[in-house]
């Protein structure tokens, strides 16, 4: 009689708790808004962006990776994801297999290609836009010979099958 009321505040009773997965809502990588990384990220999951990035971002694994740079973000260089919501600034070219989301504060420049495609009040892209169609999905959009002669690398390139290969000098 006495307490009880106090009792059950201080003790409710237990909940059934459902932890987050990176397939819901929740974010698996997070680079913070201080961070600055130099180099090729590849993902599955969700990733969020608050800081800069430079260089090649790639999803893998099921299709269903999303991709979110937030409104004080920068990313230079080449988005390649199944979802991409963009709230910040990326220079370099985008490809979303699913769906491509430009914010209010979003910008893009570069070649953008997308399957399904938002863009909000304030959201901007300079430079072309593809439209995917079923064919395109397929391939992937740069082949790795054309990936390291854009950035300068050396393309290796095997001898025919016909032509004996050299011992050395000659």
């Amino acid at each position: 009689m006495f307490g009880n009321k106090r009792d059950k505040q201080e003790n409710p009773s237990p909940r059934a708790v459902t932890p987050a997965s990176s397939s819901s809502n929740g974010i698996g990588t997070l680079i913070g808004a201080s961070a600055r990384l130099v180099g090729d990220l590849f993902f599955a999951g969700q990733l969020r962006i608050d800081g800069r990035l430079e260089g090649t971002i790639r999803a893998e694994g099921d299709g269903e990776s999303r991709l979110v740079v937030s409104e004080q973000a920068e990313v230079v260089g080449d988005i390649e994801v199944p979802i991409a919501i963009i709230n910040g600034s990326v220079t370099g070219n985008v490809r979303a297999t699913k769906q491509l989301i430009v914010q209010e504060h979003g910008r893009i420049a570069g070649e953008v290609a997308y399957r399904s495609l938002e863009i909000a009040a304030g959201g901007r892209i300079q430079g072309s836009m593809n439209e995917l169609s079923e064919a395109a999905l397929n391939k992937p959009a740069l082949a790795v010979e054309d990936q390291n002669r854009r950035k300068g690398k050396p393309v290796v390139t095997p001898p025919p099958a016909d032509e004996p290969k050299s011992e050395g000098w000659n």
